[in-house]
């Protein structure tokens, strides 16, 4: 993988910086039908 952009930021609720990236892969999808999302919400 490769790692395309890092961006720095706040966060909204809290007292801290944070960073983020996105990594890239140079892989081609064979199954598209089988690609899923999962979002995750930390209770």
């Amino acid at each position: 993988g490769q790692v395309d952009s890092v961006e720095a930021f706040r966060p909204e609720k809290q007292f801290s910086d944070a960073v983020k990236g996105l990594q890239v892969f140079g892989a081609k999808c064979i199954k598209p039908e089988a690609l899923a999302v999962l979002t995750v919400n930390k209770s």
